[in-house]
């Protein structure tokens, strides 16, 4: 979060630009394109559910509405630049069956 301040000049005595609604709106996005199993079978949909559901709580947890507005001030443009980071590190980090 202190790089996210630097690059995008976060000033913490100006009020943020970020609605809640937006906040929890754009999490919800991001929890339905978070996808380690793929499928539409049952089996499938609590396959994803079981394997994301600590990531998601942990997200939840980190990018509280309130935490994100009065303590770090984060403005649309630095919220959406992180939860890109966030989905671009999560689809790396996903291994395929067999590896290591």
């Amino acid at each position: 979060m202190q790089n996210i301040t630097q690059i995008f000049h976060i000033d913490r005595r100006k009020p943020s630009d970020l609605e809640p609604a937006y906040i929890v709106d754009a999490m919800q996005e991001l929890s339905k394109r978070l996808i380690f199993v793929r499928g539409d079978d049952a089996l499938s949909k609590e396959g994803q559910e079981g394997a994301t559901l600590t990531f998601r709580m942990h997200l939840r947890a980190t990018f509280t509405t309130r935490r994100l507005l009065e303590h770090y001030h984060l403005t649309r443009e630095a919220f959406d630049w992180v939860l890109g980071e966030v989905e671009a590190k999560f689809n790396r980090s996903v291994a395929n069956p067999g590896e290591m």
